[in-house]
């Protein structure tokens, strides 16, 4: 049976990751629960394969061994910009 977490629930789950000490634990599952993506086609993603203006990640193959693209809300943007800024303050390359 498939199960959403409730609201109550995400928000305990992402100011949890807001605690972690990975600093970028946090923005990785809010854009896993933005997009619906799965950690394995986020997880490798590079910036190359992210269209900005069309708000779209090619992922190559899967996990079902297949090619999709992965559809950004504006939300799930903001992330990704969120996620930019803080690559740039902490001095790690953007690729």
């Amino acid at each position: 049976m498939q199960r959403f977490l409730t609201h109550l629930e995400i928000k305990s789950l992402l100011n949890s990751c807001k605690r972690s000490k990975h600093p970028f634990l946090h923005f990785f599952v809010k854009l896993l629960l933005l997009t619906g993506a799965q950690k394995s086609e986020l997880r490798p993603a590079k910036w190359t394969c992210i269209d900005l203006q069309k708000g779209e990640l090619f992922v190559a193959i899967n996990k079902g061994g297949r090619s999709r693209t992965v559809v950004f809300s504006t939300k799930a943007l903001a992330v990704l910009e969120q996620v930019k800024l803080w690559s740039e303050a902490l001095g790690l390359p953007i690729t």
